[in-house]
């Protein structure tokens, strides 16, 4: 599958992977009763990249959700088919693909059987991998069985930020030179799917 589009939309678009924005999460240690609230600091994040996660047609209104693109897990490498490509985390897996072969080998079998039961499901759940680009820096991750060079990103639905920029007027006019990379269509069909199930599970007690 192609992950980037070899020529990028002049738009900004969902999944986009952008350069140049600050990040800030307001951090309150005790919430208060009371207003205002008088003991929070506020946390500054300047990554080098990070992704659009607002809707491609919500793009607009001077403002954009953005998400750090951050380095893998490195857990992630002990299961031999997320090693094999680690984009095989954007998509819905059978139960056995889930874990790795050690894990599922001395799982309980009543464990087994409702996985089963179930069907294909995505794993890691929060997050979404990125393949490797030129564009994007490697790394190394430390691992006990040897150091690896790699190339894969990735970012976590949770940290997702909000950020003001009078330049944001609508998709295809903004700040289009702080665009690096953009996903291709299915890569971005897949990033939805999973943000969509991300945000859309039914908690237990509402199961019913």
């Amino acid at each position: 599958m192609m992950f980037y589009e070899e020529q990028p939309d002049r738009a900004m678009r969902f999944g986009d992977i952008v350069e140049g924005f600050v990040l800030s999460s307001p951090h309150v240690d005790k919430p208060s009763e009371t207003y205002p609230v008088r003991e929070y600091h506020i946390e500054v994040n300047r990554p080098r990249f990070a992704a659009i996660v607002t809707p491609c047609c919500s793009i607009g209104n001077k403002t954009l959700v953005l998400t750090p693109l951050i380095e893998v897990r490195p857990a992630f490498l002990k299961n031999p088919y997320f090693a094999a490509d680690l984009t095989n985390i954007n998509r819905r897996m059978s139960p056995e693909e889930a874990v790795a072969p050690g894990t599922w080998a001395i799982m309980p079998p009543e464990e087994k059987e409702k996985r089963l039961s179930a069907g294909k499901a995505y794993a890691f759940l929060d997050c979404f991998i990125y393949a490797p680009h030129s564009f994007l820096p490697e790394y190394t991750v430390h691992r006990k069985e040897g150091n690896l060079s790699m190339g894969y990103h990735m970012i976590e639905f949770g940290r997702m930020h909000r950020v003001e920029c009078d330049r944001v007027i609508k998709a295809g006019q903004g700040p289009l030179e702080t665009k690096l990379l953009q996903l291709s269509r299915q890569a971005r069909a897949e990033l939805r799917d999973k943000i969509a199930e991300y945000f859309g599970r039914v908690p237990m007690e509402d199961d019913v």
